[in-house]
């Protein structure tokens, strides 16, 4: 592979590059010193012709024959249509790295996993309320009470009142646990806007019985660990804070604060990994349709009610902050990764 020059912008060079992609010529765009994009051709023996047309691209970038951006674009969905017929019986490099990064568990999933163990632990796994099946014994009222109030620390925000007993009698008169959920809450967060900054993340680590939790931490050791693997530690920190106070205020919004666990980062992880792979064209991965199909029956699954008592706005809002991301960040790559 041989460099054949220089060009002094982004939008040249990609323009230049999928010019000679179309004719035929392999090639890459790196960044080069001071700013400049390199352009380099993968095999020696067209370098001559690359370098003709780079003269001529040079002499009048903005001629119309190398205005090629949408046939590029249609060659390359045509070989990645082609490739994915051939994935399932060739195991390239790229693949046995993605599919070896997908077993492994990354630093930070460790890191979120011990966590929602110890706050599911915390905050008692089997819910808040006195068990409807037999009688509110004192003892029983005061032990949800103690459970109210561990699980209250890291809710987004508290109810206003009533508490436990109370709100029981509310909940079997009423029918209705989410509106009451989003009457007794502030959803204007007091808390947070008093210091304590800690309430916008730490709901995702409540998990309510080992099934919910055992289910979020298989799905972020696979997708934590390889955005962790592509994109590095602090990146990974940053999307989860992020996308996981923003999929648990859309579920504050719909339901008040009783809600927690993993699904809106994991949906946020998915949606991120599955955009880049799709439109970033330095991207040498991409998210397997498998994983795609799944994540979605899943989430139609839950979004109908078939499955109850899910944040299905947490897993809505995770996914399209993800998504939105994951679009992006393709867009503006520039081959770090």
């Amino acid at each position: 592979m041989r460099k054949i020059g220089t060009l002094t912008t982004e939008m040249d060079a990609m323009r230049f590059g999928d010019f000679l992609f179309v004719k035929g010529i392999e090639n890459d765009v790196e960044n080069g010193e001071g700013g400049a994009f390199e352009v380099w051709v993968h095999d020696d023996g067209q370098l001559a012709e690359a370098r003709r047309y780079l003269d001529a691209f040079l002499s009048n970038p903005g001629a119309a024959e190398f205005s090629t951006a949408k046939d590029a674009e249609r060659i390359r969905r045509e070989q990645a249509r082609a490739d994915a017929k051939k994935k399932s019986r060739v195991i390239t490099r790229e693949r046995l790295g993605y599919e070896r990064n997908f077993t492994g568990f990354a630093t930070v999933s460790v890191v979120l996993a011990v966590l929602s163990v110890i706050a599911t632990f915390f905050a008692g796994e089997l819910g808040i309320f006195p068990d409807s099946s037999s009688a509110a014994t004192p003892e029983k009222i005061a032990e949800a009470e103690r459970q109210f109030e561990r699980r209250e620390m890291l809710t987004m925000t508290k109810f206003i009142q009533p508490k436990a007993a109370d709100a029981a009698q509310i909940i079997e008169a009423s029918g209705d646990p989410i509106r009451f959920g989003r009457f007794f809450a502030d959803r204007s967060l007091p808390e947070v806007r008093h210091g304590e900054i800690w309430r916008l993340i730490t709901p995702i680590f409540i998990h309510f019985g080992i099934l919910h939790l055992v289910f979020n931490l298989m799905w972020l050791r696979d997708l934590g660990g390889f955005f962790q693997d592509r994109f590095g530690v602090r990146q990974l920190v940053l999307f989860v804070f992020i996308t996981g106070a923003v999929s648990n205020y859309g579920q504050l919004l719909w339901s008040g604060p009783m809600f927690g666990g993993l699904s809106g980062v994991n949906y946020a992880l998915f949606g991120y990994l599955w955009m880049r792979g799709k439109h970033d064209r330095f991207a040498a991965w991409s998210l397997n349709p498998q994983i795609v199909q799944t994540m979605m029956a899943w989430f139609a699954v839950c979004a109908v009610g078939l499955i109850p008592n899910v944040a299905n706005f947490a897993h809505g809002v995770g996914l399209v902050a993800g998504m939105a991301w994951g679009f992006a960040c393709g867009k503006l790559s520039r081959g770090v990764r």
